[in-house]
């Protein structure tokens, strides 16, 4: 089965600047457009292996994962509220 970065999160993310993220795809627009590839980061890491995953899986627990990990990056980056 072939990824599908337009999977909806399990909620909408709001940023502070009122960016709202609804999928996966716009998750991952923003850790590209914030975090330079060299980053190390293992919280950022894991986000970025489980929304992966969402997208290939798209079961309803990988999605809630992949949320929940992006909403961590986003508030400890203080992107998000």
């Amino acid at each position: 089965m072939a990824a599908s970065w337009t999977r909806l999160l399990s909620r909408t993310l709001v940023l502070k600047d009122g960016t709202h993220l609804a999928t996966l795809h716009d998750v991952a627009k923003v850790f590209t457009r914030t975090f330079d590839n060299s980053v190390r980061w293992p919280t950022l890491d894991y986000a970025i292996e489980l929304l992966m995953k969402a997208a290939e899986t798209g079961t309803e627990e990988d999605v809630k994962a992949a949320t929940n990990q992006a909403a961590i990056v986003l508030r400890q980056r203080v992107l998000m509220r």
